[in-house]
């Protein structure tokens, strides 16, 4: 629960968003008294399919949190390498596997580091 709270953190503090993410978003997904989990996963900015690549280790690590109904993804990426809209495909096409209640949120900032790497918080 430690590191899960330390990345929600790292979120809501984020200066650089540019979809941001705030309490009211974090306090509106995870209200009640089921247990949250959160983990980060990065790969290379530079790699071909990068947002392919990133979502498959989200799907990967996610898998043993399973079931949950709330969704809370946040992506930094450098800002020499925008993370593009058609990029976020592999993020619909997971979201569309979870039935209808399912809720998400997600957000975007830009960091100095070459490398698209994204937060999960679930429930």
């Amino acid at each position: 629960m430690e590191e899960t709270n330390r990345l929600i953190q790292e979120i809501v503090k984020t200066q650089s968003s540019l979809i941001g993410i705030d309490t009211c978003d974090i306090e509106d997904t995870f209200t009640g008294s089921s247990p949250i989990h959160g983990f980060t996963v990065a790969v290379d900015s530079a790699l071909d399919s990068r947002a392919e690549v990133l979502m498959g280790e989200v799907r990967g690590k996610a898998e043993q949190y399973k079931p949950f109904i709330h969704a809370l993804v946040f992506f930094f990426f450098p800002t020499d390498k925008p993370l593009l809209m058609e990029e976020l495909k592999p993020l619909s096409d997971w979201i569309e596997t979870f039935p209808s209640e399912f809720m998400i949120k997600w957000g975007m900032a830009t960091h100095p580091k070459q490398e698209l790497r994204t937060i999960v918080i679930i429930k």
